[in-house]
């Protein structure tokens, strides 16, 4: 059955968020225009987003907040205030910060839903601007908080991990969405030893270990793509010599998803890159670049955390690698260039995998089938 097809009426669903950029793939790319590719009447409670409509979407600003506490305050109780213009059938928020509007939410109809879309636990581990006597305070008490006005909304889950400890919420995973043409397009080569990295740029996610494979590798080209604080650039750069094979697109700037697509579809590429240094926060997180990677038929390397592994090697997707080890790193890739047409087969059997069964369109039939079980 095809997304939209067991539509029975339409709904008015709005989606809230303050913290992500409006653009965020999974809020507007995938729900709110699937959702409206779908019948539904759909619009996105965003900061400051361009235009007044995006594939039927309708889009509805906020003025972007100076900082966090600003954000929390002020930005929320502006995105609540627009929500209430609407009689909407379905409120579907994106953050955390927002539980308590969605409170007030919550008196005017019991239909709305808090998308989880990270482990705010571990992830507080990762805020480089939390001092680290902070951190465990903000674990404990935020996580509880977190998980007590959750159960007041009904929830969905962007990560099956994430069912630990949201058990009663719906998972709505976030695989791909497959744009046209997709099947026809293999992004992989062995020429040029180039590789590619794309999501937020960030020591935490590896930026370090895939910078300095052009400095261990010989011939390699590494481009990352995605969010980079210019900090976070100016230590990349400081540690790498062969700055020239050496790409960073999106620092201080959001990278767009159509970029993104651009570049798996308009380059040749040896691998996909997720090379993460060993942390709580990722140990159990599936990434969502994995299925990306798959989609354009790119071999993975990646960290062996044992749930990547369960994938990538169950799979005979990539090769897992302790991230810290610089000569397994080196021979996995050397062996990627080495043997192209195994590489290949690799990258092949991930586009397979995609087109079966880890593609947004299931997904997308889980959150219509949600929407309509809940009124």
């Amino acid at each position: 059955m095809h997304p939209g097809e067991a539509l029975t009426r339409k709904k008015t669903i709005v989606h809230i968020t303050t913290v992500h950029d409006w653009r965020d793939p999974r809020i507007l790319e995938k729900q709110c225009a699937g959702a409206a590719g779908a019948g539904h009447d759909v619009s996105l409670i965003a900061c400051e987003p361009v235009g007044d409509e995006y594939k039927g979407v309708r889009l509805v600003g906020v003025k972007h907040p100076g900082n966090r506490l600003e954000r929390i305050v002020r930005t929320g109780f502006a995105a609540y205030r627009k929500a209430c213009f609407f009689s909407a059938d379905v409120y579907h928020f994106h953050d955390p910060e927002f539980l308590p509007w969605a409170l007030l939410l919550r008196e005017k109809t019991a239909k709305v839903i808090y998308d989880i879309h990270e482990d705010y636990i571990t992830s507080v581990d990762t805020k480089h601007y939390l001092p680290g006597a902070w951190k465990q305070a903000v674990k404990s008490a935020g996580g509880e908080l977190e998980k007590r006005l959750a159960g007041c909304f009904h929830t969905v889950a962007a990560e099956k991990y994430y069912l630990e400890r949201f058990p009663d919420a719906a998972p709505v995973l976030n695989y791909p969405v497959l744009p046209e043409g997709w099947q026809n397009v293999n992004a992989f080569s062995p020429d040029g030893m180039r590789l590619l990295y794309t999501g937020n740029i960030s020591e935490i996610r590896g930026a370090l270990h895939h910078a300095g494979l052009v400095d261990r590798v010989p011939g390699v080209r590494v481009t990352m793509a995605g969010y980079c604080r210019s900090a976070e650039y100016r230590k990349i750069i400081g540690t790498v010599s062969a700055t020239d094979r050496l790409d960073v697109i999106g620092v201080e700037q959001y990278v767009p998803f159509e970029r993104i697509g651009a570049l798996y579809q308009n380059s040749q590429w040896l691998a996909g890159l997720a090379l993460f240094p060993y942390s709580r926060h990722y140990r159990k997180k599936i990434l969502t670049k994995f299925f990306e990677y798959m989609m354009w038929g790119l071999p993975i390397v990646c960290t062996d955390f044992p749930v990547w592994k369960a994938l990538v090697e169950k799979e005979n997707i990539g090769i897992c690698v302790d991230p810290a080890d610089g000569r397994a790193v080196s021979d996995a890739i050397a062996w990627l260039a080495e043997n192209p047409e195994k590489a290949r087969a690799m990258g092949l059997r991930g586009k397979a995998l995609v087109a079966m069964k880890f593609n947004w369109d299931s997904q997308l039939e889980r959150l219509l089938e949600f929407y309509e079980k809940i009124g």
